[in-house]
């Protein structure tokens, strides 16, 4: 199929909507930067081509992701309600009136059916890592591809480890939730579903942080006893990337150079941060390898894979245990698969082709289709694949406290800083 022309072609010569009035939390255009040029300005290199990307059929499908949040400023107009309608999702919206605390929630058609009184929801939370408010969320794609599976999903601005609590306590509190099947992503320091999933992995039954979300530890949110807790519980996790994104965080045995862009607004620059050494980044795998219960690597072991004949270990950079090729909407996802000390498969970092950093429509897809084999059995901890007899993890994964969000507030003698109460909120529906 050819995808030189489509209907929604146009919004990529629409400006982005990503700043907000500070005053009352309206999204403003951003006249100098088209979406197209947008694009172009947070890639790492001058050669991307980005008329080749939008004539694409993630092109297409990422232009109709968009078509609300540009068309309409009214975040519960009824074209928009409609449009979730259609994918089987009554929108509701939490804190209407308070921007910093505002989310956006869609709870599925078949829930208010009487047929559906006992039935219990997958709960799925989409996080930003910088202050991109839940309406522009909604057009990132991460939540249409999970409408075969009903989930409820929640889209909070505040994205701070209270804030999700706050969310988490109200779905469970007021929605069917069940509770074994609680999943995160996050895009843009894609660091926010590691934070709230590492501090309490209880909660999660599988996470998917995207977009640059490694990070050599997680100071002040947790630190080496968090780390252990995580590898005790167990926590399936899809790292997922783009292997134009502008912080090069991928391959991960290459030293980053200089971002190059050709948008005048948006001049090749350098980021003055530890991520662009190859060194750090070694530390960054060594510490997933270590929280996901992983085999650990060396030095030599990462910077070989520049010389791998395997297309998704060289391209990626990591020394996987198994790698596969995945063509979605005609983009290529390069995975890389760590098996845990159990043997099972249980990190996944994945590269994906012609992306840079601004989330395609194939992100949400690779996110959902890994998350959603997963439950955590609320008794005993143990995660288990969907429909099989057997737990994955068979460890005993020994102390499990679902509830111990309620009651653990953190240690300032860790750097913890949280004066959460664990009430969570009280309006909305």
């Amino acid at each position: 199929m050819s995808y030189e022309t489509y209907e929604e072609k146009w919004l990529w010569d629409t400006p982005m909507k990503g700043l907000v009035d500070e005053d009352t939390g309206i999204l403003l255009p951003d006249p100098p930067t088209l979406r197209k040029r947008r694009l172009g300005s947070v890639v790492h290199h001058s050669d991307f081509d980005i008329e080749q990307h939008i004539n694409s059929e993630d092109g297409a499908a990422q232009a109709r992701q968009w078509y609300n949040v540009t068309t309409c400023q009214d975040e519960m107009a009824p074209q928009v309600l409609e449009y979730w309608a259609k994918l089987g999702w009554k929108k509701v919206l939490h804190e209407a009136d308070n921007y910093a605390k505002k989310w956006s929630c869609f709870l599925p058609l078949s829930s208010f059916r009487k047929e559906s009184r006992d039935r219990l929801y997958p709960l799925y939370f989409v996080l930003h890592g910088g202050n991109t408010p839940p309406y522009e969320m909604e057009g990132y794609g991460l939540c249409e591809p999970t409408a075969k599976d009903e989930p409820i999903i929640a889209i909070p601005h505040d994205f701070s480890i209270e804030g999700v609590l706050e969310v988490y306590q109200y779905c469970i509190d007021h929605y069917p939730v069940d509770k074994s099947r609680v999943y995160v992503t996050s895009y843009c320091g894609g660091n926010h579903a590691n934070f709230v999933a590492l501090r309490y992995p209880e909660l999660f039954a599988a996470i998917a942080p995207c977009g640059n979300p490694l990070r050599e530890n997680y100071k002040p949110v947790m630190w080496y006893p968090d780390y252990e807790r995580v590898r005790r519980i167990g926590l399936p996790c899809c790292h997922m990337d783009g292997l134009d994104d502008l912080t090069q965080l991928l391959p991960l045995y290459k030293e980053s150079v200089p971002a190059l862009s050709d948008d005048p607004s948006y001049p090749a620059r350098i980021y003055n941060m530890p991520l662009a050494k190859r060194e750090y980044k070694l530390n960054t795998l060594r510490d997933y390898l270590f929280i996901f219960d992983c085999k650990d690597v060396t030095a030599d072991d990462l910077y070989a894979c520049e010389h791998s004949e395997n297309d998704a270990v060289r391209l990626v950079g990591v020394p996987a245990d198994e790698t596969e090729v995945r063509t979605v909407r005609g983009k290529k996802h390069y995975v890389c698969k760590f098996r845990n000390s159990d043997g099972n498969l249980w990190l996944e970092i994945v590269g994906i082709e012609s992306m840079g950093h601004f989330p395609d429509s194939t992100l949400g897809v690779g996110a959902w289709e890994f998350m959603r084999r997963f439950r955590r059995d609320q008794k005993t901890g143990r995660i288990e694949i969907i429909g099989a007899g057997e737990p994955v993890f068979t460890k005993d994964p020994g102390e499990f406290d679902h509830d111990r969000y309620l009651h653990d507030f953190g240690s300032r003698e860790h750097g913890y800083n949280t004066a959460w109460d664990g009430r969570g909120v009280s309006n909305g529906i």
